[in-house]
């Protein structure tokens, strides 16, 4: 059951703040990391590169998380706020179009893509935090290749493989699609 609108504008809202505040605190890492650059090695100067490089694989889930749910709204599809986090929002595969999952996928796949061209254009690969930033956004690519992909590509060929997204429960990939349209 879709959840009233006011509980969701609320429910995004907050997690919009939560959002930007790490998006702030990550910047606030990056201009650390700037400012120690070419300062003699410190266990802060670690600390700063670690938490802008590991902060950029945060912000890379935030933005491809609103980019599926920006898919999502687009076409009008109904979501829910997602019951626990780092999730956004709940989206039932079996209850909309096919052109609306479609619109809910791409969403977080192109809000992906664009994350990663903006790390490899602006994160300085020279630097430690730039290093780790490079690697953590490789493994969020790779996570998305492992988990998403298989699961989009099965509902396009038929399966259920999408039934519950963005949320709560693994999909059940392996269960007969009988089984899988009765959740």
């Amino acid at each position: 059951m879709q959840a009233p609108v006011a509980n969701l504008t609320a429910s995004f809202r907050r997690r919009a703040i939560v959002d930007l505040v790490a998006l702030a605190l990550v910047a606030l890492a990056w201009r650390l990391d700037a400012i120690l650059d070419g300062a003699p090695s410190s266990g802060l100067a670690w600390v700063v590169a670690l938490g802008a490089g590991l902060g950029v694989g945060y912000v890379g889930f935030a933005v491809h998380e609103w980019g599926h749910l920006l898919g999502a709204l687009l076409t009008a599809s109904r979501v829910e706020p997602a019951r626990r986090f780092p999730f956004l929002f709940r989206f039932e595969a079996t209850q909309h179009a096919p052109r609306q999952v479609a619109a809910m996928s791409a969403g977080g796949y192109l809000a992906t893509l664009a994350m990663v061209l903006a790390v490899a254009a602006f994160v300085p690969h020279e630097r430690t935090s730039g290093m780790i930033a490079l690697a953590v956004t490789a493994l969020g690519v790779l996570a998305t290749l492992v988990v998403e992909v298989p699961e989009t590509v099965a509902w396009w060929r038929g399966g259920m493989g999408l039934s519950r997204v963005s949320g709560d429960q693994r999909n059940d990939l392996g269960s007969s699609p009988a089984s899988r349209n009765q959740r």
